[in-house]
């Protein structure tokens, strides 16, 4: 949706649009790449404190996106702390789903595990699309305030996300 929103309603180019996110890429690939050099009694606590920060930046890009003006450089500090806070939870969740996992099974495990994420990638995107497109198409509600929304949304559901990887560590 941001993406839409940079282009359809600020008149930024797809290549300007695109390289918007850029910060967020370099940050998950940083993050992703080097979170096991944290030490390995914080790797549990990175997922809810990695999520955390994903919904804080989520949250400032709701701010920042849902005023319809041109975004600025904010926003690429707030695209890269959210490609962080993803970074810090994605790797070291995906590890800690599959440490358990016999080797024989492990390579049946590991692809139901990249479907699942790739399924609910699917259903996410289609759920919060289906949200925006349908505040975008109400007269009461601009763009501008449809991007917050959905933002805001997927603050609520990264928070949710964040309680349960606390009790899923305090187990």
């Amino acid at each position: 949706m941001s993406a839409i929103h940079l282009q359809s309603d600020l008149g930024y180019s797809a290549l300007r649009a695109g390289a918007q996110f850029l910060p967020m890429g370099a940050t998950f690939a940083v993050a992703g790449l080097s979170w096991h050099r944290v030490p390995a009694r914080l790797h549990a606590r990175m997922i809810p404190f990695g999520l955390v920060v994903s919904a804080a930046s989520l949250g400032w890009l709701a701010w920042l996106l849902g005023d319809g003006a041109g975004i600025g450089p904010a926003a690429s500090i707030a695209f890269g702390l959210y490609g962080l806070g993803n970074g810090l939870a994605f790797s070291p969740l995906m590890t800690r789903a599959l440490a358990a996992v016999p080797v024989p099974v492990a390579a049946d495990a590991s692809g139901i595990l990249v479907t699942s994420v790739q399924l609910g990638t699917v259903v996410g995107i289609a759920s919060i699309g289906s949200v925006f497109f349908e505040s975008v198409g109400t007269t009461a509600s601009s763009a501008a305030d449809a991007v917050a929304v959905v933002h805001l949304i997927c603050v609520a559901t990264t928070l949710v996300a964040a309680a349960v990887a606390v009790r899923g560590i305090r187990r």
